[in-house]
């Protein structure tokens, strides 16, 4: 991750194979606090969210990052910069000077590529790695 303008810019890989580039977005680091903080490095799990037929939630067939010490309530939604995340993590297909892009786009493409299973999200501190 590395911290750009106010948001957080990460990548999302999945199980190392051949996918496109999916960028990630955050809030910047502020302690973990609730709603307003990126999430800290660690591993994760994460449970499909919203994905019943006719559910009451706002953002509906993605993923929720339980375990994350302190937190809830914390999806991977759409979203273009730090004042679409309340805490969560956005994801898009490109990035430009306030946040990421295409992020329904890339939604949609982790819900094909990923659907309604759980997976483990693994964040790092340096993005090169």
């Amino acid at each position: 991750m590395a911290e750009h303008g106010q948001n957080t810019i990460g990548v999302l890989k999945i199980d190392h194979k051949d996918h496109p580039t999916i960028w990630t977005c955050e809030d910047l680091w502020r302690d973990n606090e609730k709603n307003v903080s990126s999430i800290p490095a660690g591993t994760y799990r994460c449970d499909p969210h919203g994905w019943e037929d006719h559910n009451k939630y706002t953002f509906k067939r993605v993923w929720q990052v339980v375990g994350v010490k302190g937190r809830n309530a914390i999806l991977l939604h759409a979203g273009n910069d730090h004042t679409d995340t309340m805490g969560c993590i956005l994801v898009g297909f490109g990035i430009w000077n306030a946040g990421i892009t295409d992020s329904v786009k890339a939604i949609e493409y982790l819900r094909k590529t990923i659907g309604e299973k759980s997976f483990t999200l693994t964040i790092k501190d340096d993005i090169l790695n």
